[in-house]
């Protein structure tokens, strides 16, 4: 065999030959001297994984997936007169000639295999090592890959020649090629690997891997499941046993990949992990419409078997059952189908139904159908007479959900299915909440059509099913046209991976039902229990026909919202999903008669497979009982209550430490969102309404828009507020604004100039009140710091304002005052506001509407025509609002950072542990990209002695915005009494601000002004009216603590 040459065999052998640069025949590579030496290297080759590919037909039956790889090796070798064999990765540059290089095959060539029982090893290494290759984008190609001496472009062909080979062989592949664990885990999903395969796949990924160490585990705790699930669930401790992993930070990973989908639970004994089958690669991606190859007929013997799993639950036909998105299309297919073909013109419902039915009748209506809503009982229940009384000669159909979304209430189907039937009327039942929670029998409950959503039983999302009843024939009118699928009624080609998910988890549910449905009846009686303890508790669900998994209750005298933030560590909601981004109180129990205050304060409660009762017995439940008890009654709120823990949880988390429960950080955002300091006038405040609110006043009474301007001319750039002088706008409309309307400022308690030149107003603006504004002035500009709440809540450890507790919001109209009271003093010297910047007292991102309006305001050219470089935005990061301000506003966006890192951001500024420094920095980067042009975040960084001056504080936080178009301020802190903080030395603010200019930062250093009358930043406190009793106690403990109370500090 010796000179056998190119044309019958080429091994490259990394292991032996490292040098991609070398040329291959001076290395040796063509050392080919006997069959020996030919069987060692090909065995080392397949080995490796670095995989021998041939092309002649023989050489193709080799058996894969590879498990002797000493006898392949003597296969090629037995084959090698026959065959052109090339391993997949050589070089361009490797010295061959071009007719040499032709020769050479540089893509994957492995059989498709159908038939064997799990995937082919070797397409799955290649797959793996790809998309590892594909999250190493950051290392360069050569280095990442020089073990594989493979160049970028091979790797390309690869994926090319292997996407078409996976997609013939029935297999899919992902189609972001981004997602890199994602692709590994579906081809992992279902191969039935053996010990030594598995340990070459672990060594692929432990030697290509550049995902971190959680990824790698997820991997072998997927591929070890895999191995063992035959026999039956793998419990964690196995796993863990098996692969040398701890089990507690292996129950971390598979619990993030059973909330991922990629792993299903089974409780009790002999319990564990198993993958989630139905929901991964399986093979059976062919289309089942396509009934000319095998892949197609696979396919459509999945989704029939499927189809008759559902129709066994619901005892139908199997040719009953139509493929659908979910209920939402079931519902509107179901109405609009029989709507559209027919005569009758009357519809029947309920004022309860989900929004699927309820929009969908008011779009029939719109087109000439009339619809009757039937008003429920005060728990929701709609009743069989009511539906009697209700059907006239023309009624088309009748649509009542079988349990309400919201409430859990349970209708009589069955009776009304009866009642429908005897009078020739169709029955429509959206049962997305009932399926597989109560027995559904379609013929015994006289029902014509149905609707589910297989995410309600824990299924994929985006599959459902209409079941449309047979015998007599129901005719619908399709909404989806384009191929005739699913008897003419639904249009597309089906997903069959999701159709096998719901079937499967129809399975399952139908299975557990019974035993399920009691578990749920007694967890829902025990929180019913927790919950009757709570003074001015009102039960909304049904006390008799309820689903035992929703319980639905309000509280009088807080907001619902409020109690979602205080308790975000449970599942709850305050109404449907669907209807979650509305403010108004929920539409369900408002039809149900709830008066609106306690509507708002309500909350769904559901329970689920996975809810157990140790959530309602433990500790956290008592506290999370006394914590609503004291929210219900907030003029008795005692420690550890919702509204008491909020002005102590901050503490709890400052640097000074405390002994208040753990952080309540989590109810900070919008707490008192709705609290304004309200104006003592009760007229409407016309310094409050931006340009599009005067002009939708305006046309409220008749007038034309275009007065709104006219009024905002009069009083921004004439100065005028006496109506009579507006002669412009018609009498009427002026006896009408001097009737309900007005100019009212914030009162001006003090005014305090610095020795600098720096003003400090105080202002009254009721309730006991006070605020502060401070003005700078400098040569070329004067800028204007404004208040947007009365104190502050989220307590940063080194401001003032934040120890006097928080009162409210400031209505946009004391927002704006503050500018008109300033330029008032500086028209004496024939001067305006230049800038202002919302960075006074409060978090003007928890006051968002009003923020909002007076930056309009100060930017309006028709007002203070400030440009929206001159108006700025400061937030300790409320993230959320972030990307609601980039929706509505283009201000200069300033974010309080004040720490590189996580740790001591959250003792500095708490809010960091709701929304850590990645999501915030992540929010601003979106907010800057969304100006469309080139503005930069400001970066506010108070400086503090020993706390985050340091040259480590400073390469942090030079590493942490390389990719952030920004600038930063340098703040050197300003001491206020017992702050227990102190000023930096002079030398490490230098050393701080020269490291970040060399590192190419924009760093500016704010001079310190004003603080001979406490007007410098940080030191405003105002008068507060505290409703969190922060400011007590903290100055109770300041008097404990005495005049040497010093910040304990990491």
């Amino acid at each position: 065999m010796k000179n056998m040459g190119l044309s019958q065999l080429v091994v490259v052998n990394p292991k032996r030959y490292p040098d991609p640069q070398a040329d291959w025949r001076a290395a040796g590579a063509l050392d080919i001297l006997d069959g020996a030496t030919v069987v060692d290297t090909v065995e080392t080759a397949i080995a490796d994984c670095h995989w021998v590919v041939g092309t002649s037909t023989r050489l193709r039956k080799i058996p894969w997936p590879v498990t002797d790889a000493k006898g392949i090796a003597r296969q090629v070798v037995e084959q090698a007169n026959e065959a052109q064999i090339a391993i997949l990765f050589g070089r361009e540059d490797s010295g061959l000639t071009n007719e040499e290089l032709r020769r050479c095959h540089y893509h994957l060539q492995i059989p498709a295999a159908p038939e064997y029982s799990s995937l082919n090893l070797a397409m799955a290494v290649q797959v793996v090592c790809y998309e590892l290759f594909q999250a190493s984008q950051s290392e360069p190609v050569v280095t990442a890959w020089d073990r594989r001496m493979a160049t970028s472009a091979e790797l390309d062909a690869m994926l090319v020649h292997l996407e078409e080979t996976l997609l013939d062989g029935g297999f899919l592949l992902a189609e972001n090629p981004g997602q890199t664990m994602t692709r590994v885990r579906r081809m992992f999903s279902r191969m039935q690997l053996d010990e030594t395969e598995v340990q070459i796949m672990r060594g692929i990924i432990k030697h290509f891997s550049r995902v971190d160490n959680s990824g790698r585990y997820a991997v072998t705790a997927m591929l070890d499941i895999a191995l063992h699930c035959e026999q039956g669930p793998v419990s964690v401790q196995d796993i863990a046993g098996r692969q040398d992993i701890s089990s507690s930070y292996l129950e971390q990973i598979v619990g993030r990949l059973k909330r991922l989908g990629l792993l299903t639970s089974h409780r009790g004994p002999g319990g564990g992990y198993q993958l989630g089958a139905a929901m991964l690669v399986q093979g059976n991606f062919g289309n089942p419409a396509s009934r000319s190859h095998v892949y197609g007929w696979r396919a459509e013997e999945a989704v029939e078997a499927a189809r008759a799993e559902i129709a066994l639950a619901l005892n139908a036909d199997p040719r009953e059952i139509v493929w659908t998105s979910g209920a939402t299309e079931s519902d509107n297919l179901a109405l609009k189908g029989v709507a559209f073909n027919a005569s009758r013109k009357h519809i029947v419902t309920s004022a309860v139904e989900h929004k699927a039915v309820l929009d969908t009748c008011a779009d029939l209506h719109a087109q000439g159908f009339e619809v009757t809503y039937l008003q429920p009982d005060a728990h929701g229940r709609v009743e069989v007479a009511q539906v009697a009384e209700a059907l006239r000669e023309d009624t088309l159909i009748v649509s009542i959900m079988h349990v309400n979304n919201e409430l859990g209430t349970i209708c009589d189907i069955q009776g009304m299915g009866a009642l429908c039937r005897s009078r020739g009327v169709l029955f429509h039942v959206d049962a997305a909440q009932s399926f597989g929670k109560l027995a559904i029998d379609v013929q015994a409950m006289c029902i014509d059509m149905l609707s589910i959503s297989a995410h309600k039983l824990y299924g994929p999302k985006g599959i459902g099913v209409l079941y449309v009843r047979r015998e007599p024939p129901i005719k619908l009118h399709p909404l989806i046209h384009g191929g005739g699928h699913e008897m003419g009624m639904r249009s597309g080609t089906l997903p069959t991976h999701q159709i096998i998910g719901l079937a499967e988890a129809s399975r399952l549910m139908q299975a557990d039902m019974v035993k399920e449905q009691a578990r749920l009846s007694s967890l829902r009686e025990r929180l019913l229990t927790h919950l009757r303890q709570i003074p001015d508790t009102f039960i909304h669900s049904h006390p008799e026909f309820n689903l035992p998994s929703i319980v639905n209750v309000g509280f009088a005298g807080i907001d619902g919202e409020t109690l979602l933030l205080a308790l975000d560590d449970l599942a709850l909601s305050t109404g449907s999903a669907c209807n979650s981004t509305s403010v108004e109180p929920s539409f369900v129990l408002s039809a149900i008669g709830v008066p609106r205050d306690i509507a708002q304060a309500s909350l769904r409660i559901s329970f689920g497979r996975f809810s157990q009762a140790e959530v309602l017995e433990g500790e956290d439940a008592i506290a999370t009982n006394r914590r609503l008890m004291g929210a219900t009654n907030p003029s008795e709120a005692a420690p550890g209550t919702i509204r008491a823990d909020f002005a102590e949880s901050i503490d709890a988390n400052s640097v000074h430490g405390s002994d208040a429960p753990e952080s309540a950080a989590r109810e900070i955002a919008f707490f008192f969102s709705d609290d304004e300091i309200h104006p003592r006038n009760l007229m409407i405040n016309l310094y409050g309404l931006d340009r599009s609110a005067l002009e939708a006043l305006f046309v409220e009474q008749g007038q034309q828009a275009f007065r709104g301007r006219q009024l905002m001319k009069w009083v921004y750039h004439q100065g005028r507020t006496d109506f009579a002088a507006m002669t412009d706008l018609s009498l009427s409309m002026r006896q009408w604004l001097a009737e309900n309307t007005c100019f009212e400022l914030p009162r001006v308690e003090s005014f305090q100039v610095s020795k600098d030149g720096t003003c400090k107003w105080l202002l009254d603006v009721g309730n006991g009140n006070l605020v502060e504004t401070v003005l700078i002035p400098e040569k070329n500009r004067n800028t204007l710091c404004v208040s947007s709440q009365v104190g502050c809540m989220l307590d940063c450890s080194f401001c003032s304002t934040g120890k006097q507790g928080f009162s409210g919001n400031l209505p946009a109209a004391f927002v704006v005052g503050q500018m008109v009271l300033a330029n008032q003093v500086l028209a004496e010297k024939n001067q305006r506001v230049s800038n202002i910047v919302l960075m006074g007292m409060g978090e003007p991102l928890l006051n968002f509407d009003a923020a909002v309006s007076a930056t309009n305001i100060f930017m309006d050219d028709l007002a203070f025509g400030l440009s929206k470089r001159r108006v700025t935005l400061s937030t300790a990061g409320v993230v959320p609002a972030i990307y609601e301000l980039a929706k509505v506003s283009d201000v200069s966006l300033a974010v309080s950072l004040h720490a590189p890192i996580d740790e001591l951001r959250d003792q500095l500024v708490p809010i960091n542990r709701k929304y850590p420094i990645k999501e915030l920095l992540d929010a601003c980067r979106h907010y800057v990209d969304q100006l469309g042009e080139k503005r930069k975040l400001v970066i506010e960084y108070t400086l503090m002695r020993g706390v985050n001056d340091q040259h480590e504080h400073a390469v942090a936080l030079a590493e942490l915005l390389k990719d952030v178009r920004c600038k930063i301020n340098l703040i050197p802190f300003n001491p206020f009494p017992a702050s227990g903080y102190q000023k930096p030395y002079q030398r490490d603010i230098y050393n701080f601000q020269t490291y970040l200019m060399k590192q190419g930062y924009a760093t500016m250093l704010r001079t310190t002004r004003g603080d001979d009358i406490d007007a410098a930043c940080g030191q405003l406190v105002g008068q507060v009216k505290d409703r969190t009793k922060r400011q007590s106690r903290y100055l109770a403990r300041v008097k404990a603590d005495g005049n040497n109370f010093v910040a304990q500090t990491t």
